[in-house]
């Protein structure tokens, strides 16, 4: 399966005595180009990324001023795609245009997809107290996910979408904002709540709260509050009365 992003960069960096703007929209001939501009193609092995996957020139392409990164894998051989700026920003504002694609330029789309942008800051040691990461991550099924490795959840949508309409980034009638409450709405359980697994390790005992979902159900009871509260904050009831099925799957 292979995944395609598309990206432009606009980077507002603003000091107490100067004012640097860093813009790219990548009108260069070849990706060989990129390092005039202090781009740094990936090429190795390691963090984050999967075991054993390649980096390299190969996964990135450049055409009519269009940053093309391609992720491939068969299920055993595995290429991925980053690209890093050099040099080091403190503060600012910071905006990229990137197309996500929805499904596998070739290949079956079977994987969970998950593509990002993100800001970080480097890692000098392990918990480096001033270390920073600031993550976008784009799922084609219009949720979010709590963290870049796990499937979409109420919990984590329900927050998006009320923080996106709270911040004024975004309205209820966006596409962004319609996209994360179908996936709500498609996703509640029949009772009305909605499910969400527990990460945390189960070492004690549970007591039943009168919420269903066993186990789960405190993260669960978070996650309806906010998934209701984000529906309510962004829904269009004239779009979204045919969404919900009629009778909901529970879900896995």
């Amino acid at each position: 399966m292979m995944k395609r992003a598309a990206v432009g960069l606009l980077l507002l960096l603003t000091g107490c005595a100067t004012r640097h703007v860093l813009f790219d929209d990548f009108n260069y001939a070849s990706p060989d180009d990129l390092a005039k501009n202090g781009w740094i193609i990936r090429t190795e092995q390691g963090w984050p990324g999967i075991a054993g996957a390649s980096w390299g020139r190969d996964s990135v392409s450049i055409a009519n001023s269009i940053l093309t990164m391609n992720a491939q894998t068969d299920g055993t051989t595995t290429r991925q795609a980053q690209i890093c700026q050099q040099r080091k920003f403190l503060e600012g504002t910071y905006a990229a245009r990137v197309r996500f694609s929805d499904q596998p330029a070739i290949g079956p789309n079977g994987d969970q997809i998950v593509q990002s942008f993100y800001d970080i800051s480097p890692l000098k040691a392990p918990m480096d107290p001033d270390y920073s990461e600031l993550d976008f991550e784009y799922l084609p099924n219009g949720g979010w996910g709590q963290t870049g490795y796990l499937k979409s959840d109420a919990y984590a949508t329900g927050q998006a979408i009320h923080a996106l309409i709270e911040s004024g980034a975004f309205h209820p009638g966006d596409t962004v904002i319609q996209r994360g409450v179908h996936y709500l709405l498609a996703t509640q359980q029949e009772d009305g709540s909605w499910h969400v697994r527990s990460r945390s390790p189960k070492f004690q005992p549970y007591f039943q709260s009168g919420f269903p979902h066993n186990h789960d159900q405190w993260i669960s009871m978070a996650a309806t509050g906010w998934a209701a509260m984000a529906i309510a904050e962004g829904a269009e009831p004239e779009k979204t009365a045919a969404i919900r099925p009629a009778a909901a799957s529970p879900a896995r």
